[in-house]
């Protein structure tokens, strides 16, 4: 499984009002990302990492930009190491926040979706939201390769 193969999928299984894709995403997102805070065990952690990157690839999807620009596990490299979790949650919320306000922006017709903010918007919560995942113990591509077997079985 590659992340184009991932996003197929995903495009495959979601299932929403095309009309409503933007804000049905984002608050999908926003909601299963919290899930994912508050996990308890690492196999839960695991399935919610796997929600946080269904909704991901499907933002990516309605935007028509590949997953593979956005999500990338190696680019944890690129967070600067000795961040806290607390500063990792921090910058999540933050970016999630930014994707929120662009979503309000565009239903309320005041501003249409600005792709190459959101893609850097994305990478950035994305590799976040991977250094939350390993920090909780989470294997990052195992996660991701389980998402998608649960995925294939739907």
């Amino acid at each position: 499984m590659n992340l184009h193969d991932y996003q197929e999928m995903v495009k495959a299984t979601a299932n929403y009002p095309k009309e409503f894709g933007l804000g049905y995403l984002t608050l999908g997102l926003m909601g299963e990302y919290q899930r994912f805070l508050q996990a308890s065990t690492e196999e839960r952690l695991t399935e919610k990492f796997g929600s946080v990157c269904w909704f991901t690839a499907a933002l990516c999807k309605e935007v028509e930009m590949p997953f593979l620009i956005v999500f990338a596990p190696s680019d944890m490299q690129f967070m600067p190491r000795g961040l806290s979790r607390t500063i990792c949650i921090n910058t999540a919320n933050r970016l999630l926040g930014e994707i929120a306000e662009m979503t309000k922006d565009h239903y309320k017709g005041e501003n249409y979706v600005d792709f190459i903010n959101l893609s850097g918007i994305l990478c950035q919560f994305s590799i976040a939201v991977c250094r939350i995942a390993s920090d909780y113990g989470v294997n990052v591509e195992e996660a991701l390769q389980d998402s998608y077997d649960n995925l294939t079985t739907v």
